[in-house]
């Protein structure tokens, strides 16, 4: 770690997303846009009970909204991520994405390339003795 980079801390990483469903459902409206419940429900194969109780969850921390609406198949609940969904989700991603390369980094400077074939792993010891 250089000394322009800060640590992150695992306490400033947001628990609401770091739960894996909350993180996917939020994803995925961050990559597609507003979506139908169903439409989220089917994707990431949650069941309903445990979706209503995440989509809450993310809802009470302002992350997104929920609407009823008339279509021609009947009424659908459609999700969309706030603005300030959309944020949190971002800094987390950057967070995260940080964590990796710092990882990535030090793993790569412990004297062993990283390289999972046999023959590319390199000890610096030779393999015919003197």
């Amino acid at each position: 770690m250089t000394s322009r980079e800060e640590p992150i801390i695992v306490e400033e990483l947001d628990p609401v997303l770091m739960h894996p469903k909350r993180f996917l459902i939020v994803s995925l409206l961050y990559m597609l846009g507003p979506r139908a419940m169903s439409f989220i429900q089917k994707t990431l194969k949650i069941e309903w009970g445990p979706l209503y109780t995440h989509l809450r969850r993310l809802e009470e921390e302002g992350y997104i909204r929920s609407r009823k609406v008339i279509t021609p198949w009947g009424p659908r609940t459609i999700i969309e991520l706030t603005d300030k969904g959309s944020r949190a989700y971002h800094e987390l991603v950057e967070k995260l994405n940080k964590i990796a390369s710092v990882s990535r980094r030090r793993k790569g400077s412990q004297g062993v390339e990283r390289d999972h074939s046999v023959g590319r792993l390199s000890f610096g010891v030779s393999a015919h003795p003197q």
